[in-house]
């Protein structure tokens, strides 16, 4: 049901300002003038989908360069596998990257092997990756 942004003056004769649901904006008047308001302005509100860009954005060339390179400081470093994925998903500034290293992780946790976790996106990660 349509929303409408209202104006109105109360029973005191205040200024009120509000929403209220309704088929059209001849019944949305009608239902405020049943409630003692005597409108001033009403206009349906518009619907706005914000979207993340980023979201829908797909992963560079740069993205995969960066995470293999942290991937290998960190296990250089003594750092655990899994750990490691989870570091580097906390960092990837990409929102779409993000949300696969994450179930990359997830997968891994659940003993799932690397190669395997990384063949499951393999428009992302070439078979450079995940090729025995």
């Amino acid at each position: 049901m349509p929303k409408f942004n209202y104006s109105a003056l109360d029973k005191t004769n205040s200024y009120v300002k509000g929403n209220i649901e309704a088929i059209s904006q001849k019944k949305a008047v009608a239902k405020l003038e049943g409630e003692g308001f005597m409108v001033v302005n009403i206009q349906r509100q518009r619907k706005i989908h914000f979207i993340k860009l980023q979201k829908i954005s797909t992963i560079s060339r740069l993205d995969k360069i960066f995470f293999t390179r942290h991937l290998y400081t960190f296990l250089e470093a003594g750092i655990a596998l899994d750990h490691a994925i989870k570091i580097a998903a906390e960092q990837a500034t990409n929102l779409k990257f993000k949300d696969i290293l994450q179930d990359i992780f997830e997968r891994i946790q659940k003993g799932q092997k690397l190669h395997e976790a990384l063949a499951n996106y393999p428009k992302i990660f070439s078979e450079f990756y995940w090729s025995k």
